[in-house]
């Protein structure tokens, strides 16, 4: 059917309609919408259980230019979908909103590294195996210079964090565009990110800890740097909320 339609953008939304795609056919829908990978610009597959998610990813990997927003979100405790490395052709360079969670993907961090135009970045329950380190974070967010808002969920216990601050020769990434910061996670993950990286224009930062209840002296010290910068500027009061706890 849809060789017959005019060329314009395809968007594939199949939020919560698990019910519905596994008694009508619309996963056979979805995956005919997707050969059509140079128009795709919009694929929401939040709520997928693993058994439609298997199908609908492996057509999938192939380069998708137009992509500018991806929701893949899997709520299935008991087999955790697995995404390929060769998932979208390895490149989004268009992608400007990211939500992927509940799913492991060993070449997340390679994809996104290739992300330079995302506004939006949001990954929820980081599996250990894609583990990655507050270096290797702050490198991967030095390329996405148009990053407005991160959210950032780890699985308990996935930091393997130096307790020491990086050295004073370290040259922090700066976070030009960056609003609003909320991370879930172990403190000691969040303490080694923060001593890496400046948010001048910071307007929101929400953290949570799995394992203690107090600021550590990096995340004082980021947020030092931050109203240093903010009374230099002589910009408006930025709005600072933090949470202990889990959410």
């Amino acid at each position: 059917m849809l060789d017959v339609w005019p060329i314009v953008p395809i968007q594939i939304d199949g939020d919560g309609a698990q019910a519905t795609l596994l008694e009508c056919g619309g996963a056979d829908n979805i995956i005919a919408a997707l050969e059509h990978h140079d128009r795709v610009c919009y694929i929401n597959l939040n709520r997928f259980r693993t058994s439609l998610s298997d199908r609908v990813t492996a057509a999938m990997q192939k380069p998708f230019p137009a992509l500018t927003d991806l929701h893949i979100q899997s709520w299935d405790m008991q087999r955790v979908p697995m995404i390929p490395e060769a998932f979208l052709g390895g490149s989004v360079p268009r992608l400007r909103l990211c939500i992927i969670g509940g799913v492991r993907f060993p070449g997340i961090w390679k994809l996104l590294s290739t992300a330079n135009h995302l506004v939006i970045l949001h990954l929820k329950a980081i599996p250990h195996s894609t583990y990655i380190s507050p270096e290797g974070m702050a490198t991967l967010l030095s390329g996405m210079p148009n990053l407005e808002q991160l959210y950032l969920r780890l699985l308990k216990n996935l930091c393997r964090a130096s307790r020491h601050p990086p050295p004073s020769t370290w040259k922090h990434v700066v976070l030009p565009a960056l609003t609003r910061f909320l991370f879930f996670g172990d403190s000691e993950y969040i303490e080694d990110l923060c001593s890496r990286i400046d948010t001048p224009l910071l307007g929101d930062f929400l953290i949570s800890f799995y394992d203690r209840r107090d600021d550590g002296p990096q995340i004082l010290d980021f947020l030092n740097r931050t109203k240093l910068r903010e009374a230099h500027d002589q910009g408006p009061m930025k709005r600072f909320m933090h949470y202990t706890g889990p959410w």
